[in-house]
């Protein structure tokens, strides 16, 4: 059943399992699944495995930087974003050899729920077929994110689902790099609060916005000149998300779009992988042999990082809307009864049906 244009695979797998556990703990079992998808690419990240990609130092860096990226809010501990932790997950099984059958068996299993649950294997295929031709990949594993590819568009051909809300674009050259210099560069530095902070200051953000995206744009030219493999696909899969994000964003009808997009704490799951995509470039220009003109504002940048992720350390607690109370009411009530209870953002409602009891 596709939602918004793709399937939603990780969502209602996690919500079935729920379905054996009392009420009252499925809360419980959502965030379990949202945590062990938030900790299985850095799992793999810091395995044997990813040798290749780096030293373990270089590897516990970036680990660090994954743990602690700011302005990611919206990503954090909750299943209906868990796709964008699974995306980066399907990208490492991708690129990283798996010479072992536990490995093997890891990797099929994330290619198939990661492939199925979101757009991101829409946006793998050139990129798996691209490792191929390098010989970094496997046929089967090319053939097989092209068929979740396929499996997602003959589902939604068939079965439809809620299309996205489009409202004017409102695109302009300012626009773009307020979603670029600002929500990408900026945000993966100083975090949404260094960017609302900047943006009380719009004629200097204007600038700085318009800087960063070009500094950006060259960055991204030299990856694609003298980058590794591995880094020049991440780049290009990161690239591929945000150009689908500003060709088809979810807006509310109303207001333009992209601007939209630009306001801090605004669709901050689009940003997760261009923001990492930033942060291993701007690590790759520091510590790499480039000029030195290169370098240093390479390592002037991040050291900003600091700030942002102290700035984004503490989320505002989610509010208690009595879950427990609400679920003992369910399972106490007669088959069929509806209820309609009330969860976190504020405004939001499940709609649930009293079940029978199963028998002892």
């Amino acid at each position: 059943m596709p939602n918004t244009g793709y399937l939603q695979t990780i969502s209602r797998l996690v919500a079935a399992i729920s379905i054996y556990f009392p009420l009252r703990y499925a809360p419980t079992v959502f965030n379990f699944f949202a945590l062990l998808a938030q900790l299985a690419p850095l799992s793999v990240l810091l395995s044997a495995r990813a040798s290749t990609l780096a030293r373990l130092p270089a590897r516990l860096f970036f680990g660090l930087l994954y743990v602690c990226l700011p302005n990611s809010f919206e990503i954090h501990m909750n299943v209906t974003n868990a796709q964008w932790h699974l995306a980066f997950l399907f990208f490492l099984v991708l690129i990283l050899p798996s010479s072992d059958r536990p490995w093997r068996v890891f990797d099929w299993v994330v290619i198939v729920i990661a492939g199925l649950s979101g757009p991101f294997s829409f946006l793998l295929v050139p990129v798996a077929w691209l490792l191929w031709w390098e010989r970094r990949l496997r046929l089967s594993k090319a053939l097989a994110v092209s068929a979740c590819a396929a499996v997602q568009v003959a589902a939604f051909l068939s079965m439809g689902g809620t299309p996205r809300d489009h409202g004017p674009m409102g695109a302009s050259i300012g626009a773009f790099s307020r979603v670029i210099g600002g929500q990408v560069v900026i945000g993966s530095l100083l975090g949404q609060g260094g960017l609302e902070h900047l943006n009380t200051h719009p004629h200097f953000a204007r600038y700085v916005f318009f800087a960063l995206t070009i500094a950006a744009f060259g960055a991204l030219c030299l990856t694609a000149f003298r980058g590794s493999i591995e880094h020049k696909a991440f780049v290009a899969f990161a690239a591929m998300i945000l150009a689908a994000t500003l060709c088809s964003p979810n807006g509310n009808g109303t207001a333009p779009a992209w601007p939209s997009l630009g306001h801090p704490g605004m669709s901050g799951r689009y940003w997760f992988i261009p923001m990492l995509a930033c942060l291993v470039t701007l690590a790759w220009l520091a510590a790499g042999r480039h000029p030195l003109a290169m370098r240093v504002p390479a390592v002037v940048l991040l050291l900003l990082l600091p700030i942002g992720v102290m700035l984004d350390w503490k989320y505002r607690p989610f509010e208690d809307f009595r879950w427990r109370e609400h679920a003992a009411l369910v399972e106490a009530s007669a088959p069929g009864t509806a209820f309609e209870i009330p969860i976190n953002p504020p405004g939001w409602k499940v709609r649930l049906t009293a079940r029978p009891r199963s028998n002892p």
